[in-house]
């Protein structure tokens, strides 16, 4: 597994944000970031989109020095309780995003 530092992970999806808003026609984008128990941390996207807002992220794991690396390529989507995930990339988030 490939670390880096979570201001790298950070800065690499923020510059999607443009392209992101563009092309699935999104009302406002912004980090989702969380640490979870013990090494655990998910790092992606909170997308507001028809009054509806969708927290979509990653599992990264976290190591000694503080840095992540995707534990696996699942994306979760968090909307009003509900969860749902088995995503292998954005493109199918927002596919499911445009079904809601």
């Amino acid at each position: 597994m490939n670390y880096y530092p979570v201001d790298a992970i950070r800065n690499e999806l923020q510059q999607h944000f443009e392209e992101l808003l563009n092309e699935h026609d999104l009302d406002e984008i912004e980090i989702y970031e969380e640490e979870g128990p013990e090494d655990s941390y998910y790092m992606g996207y909170v997308v507001k989109k028809d009054e509806k807002v969708y927290m979509v992220n990653l599992p990264y794991k976290k190591n000694d020095q503080g840095e992540i690396g995707i534990q696996e390529q699942n994306w979760t989507v968090q909307i009003e309780n509900n969860e749902t995930n088995g995503y292998d990339s954005l493109d199918d988030v927002f596919k499911y995003i445009e079904t809601q």
